[in-house]
């Protein structure tokens, strides 16, 4: 054997590409499981039909329109719980009429509660259902003199 010859040491470095190409495989199957996730859990549409609902928006221009000329004065509120709902006409006297409501909540539970009103001493609108602690959207309906208004509020309850 020859008599000069040594063993020539290894470098650690030389895995290096191997730790780069291992972890960037990592952050992409990681990144891969949360996509599907979301994916799965919330495909990104808050309706059934975005196109006829785009579609649709000059309706909601012109029903917007024909509310403001109306001039009404529509309010919803809280206390403990119950939705009251106060409506006035321009000169601000009193609306008497049917008045349905629905309340949602803005996320999570899809579920819906409809609203059924009495009319108070004091000319508003009592709901009978009490709604519980947390954020809602009431989405109410005001039939009068001929004329719908609708309208949306978020009430926070306490």
């Amino acid at each position: 054997m020859a008599q000069g010859i040594t063993s020539i040491q290894r470098s650690g470095w030389r895995f290096f590409p191997v730790w780069v190409i291992g972890a960037l495989a990592v952050v992409i199957a990681v990144n891969v499981v949360f996509i599907t996730i979301a994916e799965k859990t919330f495909p990104g549409e808050t309706g059934g039909d975005p196109y006829d609902t785009g579609i649709k928006y000059n309706y909601v221009l012109n029903d917007a329109a024909r509310e403001a000329r109306m001039g009404w004065k529509i309010t919803a509120a809280t206390t403990g719980g119950n939705v009251v709902i106060k409506a006035q006409d321009r000169d601000g006297s009193v609306l008497s009429g049917q008045i349905t409501a629905v309340a949602l909540r803005p996320l999570g539970d899809p579920s819906r509660t409809p609203l059924h009103f009495s009319r108070g001493v004091d000319g508003a609108y009592h709901a009978r259902e009490s709604l519980a602690p947390g954020q809602w959207d009431v989405m109410t309906n005001i039939a009068a003199r001929g004329q719908t208004y609708r309208i949306t509020e978020r009430l926070v309850v306490k």
